[in-house]
């Protein structure tokens, strides 16, 4: 019996390939495969994968497809999985060694239909690394026990396995042509899981790549939108949106903010930023109108959703752009995009406690 099937999408990674397949044939877990799926790729990457191919028959599969994006590739692959659980693997990154055995023994102890664990960041540029900053549940949770796992855990897929049985039963796939796919899908598969559970260690190893499309503005910035609309129609299908309204809402209200800052530090405002945060506002409001008195809104999101019309005031002449990197990170921020978009006197109020609290910890030293 075939515990796990791997699949690896693959497109324009030659460079890094061969370290991430590696990584993957020489897992500690037994009785496993590993579908590569080549999605039209221009580079070398069909000659790495027949040579893996060729060294590990009884592991290794290789496909070759038509470039169709990687959602495609990904769902191109499910039906070829034979294993027990299904996991996902980024072609440019790699797993410690014993990563498949300890998420599939942990889920094979709780008979969980999902299995998590935590991520390494690591930076091409140094070649430092950061433990990724979203928790894991090593206990099982649910979706219905404790909906904020919805925002807690990543939504992105190559941390996970997954029992087959979840795409096959459901028939979810991911959605083709789209960037954010796992946005709009994850939902769907936490809804649908008997347990979820977690590996306290950081096992995957994500490389993040000087030249990656996920730190570049595009029009592709807009898909979060559509798969956010994605999980909403699915919900509806599964009569789940009464039971899930309020998580759902901050579902959307997270991802909507999150945006708006990414368009706020990354569009050039003379090509349409303000545009581009009316659009996300306005998109999240057709949907929820009461998103802003949601009930999981912590202080920072709320100071931004309940104060936003103050953003009509900002002079685009002083751009955020040079205002957020003079700041220096995101969470100082964030505290001056509240400033910024509260009435003018709480924003200095809320400047001078700041600087209180401040002087009186300098004191305390």
């Amino acid at each position: 019996m075939i515990k796990l099937s791997i699949i690896v999408p693959i497109y324009g990674v030659e460079e890094y390939l061969e370290k991430c397949l590696n990584s993957l044939v020489n897992q500690t877990l037994s009785d496993i495969e590993i579908i590569c799926v080549n999605d039209g790729s221009p580079d070398n990457s069909q000659a790495i994968i027949e040579r893996f191919v060729a060294e590990y028959p009884e592991k290794v599969i290789g496909l070759l497809k038509d470039n169709g994006g990687l959602s495609d590739a990904r769902n191109y692959g499910i039906p070829y999985a034979k294993g027990e659980y299904i996991a996902f693997f980024d072609s440019d990154d790699w797993a410690d060694l014993t990563m498949y055995e300890k998420l599939y023994n942990k889920a094979i102890e709780y008979d969980a239909d999902i299995a998590q664990c935590r991520i390494m960041d690591v930076y091409e540029r140094d070649g430092s690394h950061l433990a990724g900053a979203f928790e894991v549940n090593v206990d099982p949770v649910t979706l219905q026990d404790n909906p904020l796992i919805l925002v807690s855990l990543a939504p992105v897929a190559w941390d996970k396995i997954y029992r087959r049985s979840l795409f096959v039963d459901y028939g979810i796939t991911y959605p083709k042509g789209l960037k954010y796919e796992d946005v709009g899908t994850t939902p769907m598969l936490f809804l649908h899981a008997n347990k979820i559970v977690g590996v306290d260690e950081p096992l995957y190893y994500y490389l993040q790549r000087e030249a990656s499309i996920t730190k570049v503005f595009d029009q592709h910035i807009f898909d979060k939108l559509a798969s956010l609309e994605r999980v909403y129609d699915y919900f509806a299908q599964e009569d789940a949106l009464i039971e899930y309204h309020d998580i759902m809402e901050f579902y959307f209200t997270k991802h909507a903010i999150l945006n708006m800052l990414h368009l706020v530090r990354y569009i050039d405002p003379t090509i349409g930023r303000k545009e581009g945060i009316k659009r996300i506002f306005g998109f999240v409001k057709s949907f929820f109108p009461h998103w802003n008195k949601n009930v999981y809104l912590d202080e920072d999101y709320r100071a931004v959703a309940e104060n936003f019309g103050w953003l009509e005031k900002i002079k685009y002449k002083f751009s955020i752009w040079h205002m957020y990197h003079t700041n220096g990170n995101s969470i100082r921020f964030i505290w001056w995009l509240k400033d910024l978009l509260s009435p003018p006197k709480s924003a200095v109020e809320a400047q001078q406690d700041r600087h209180q609290q401040s002087l009186e910890k300098t004191r305390k030293k």
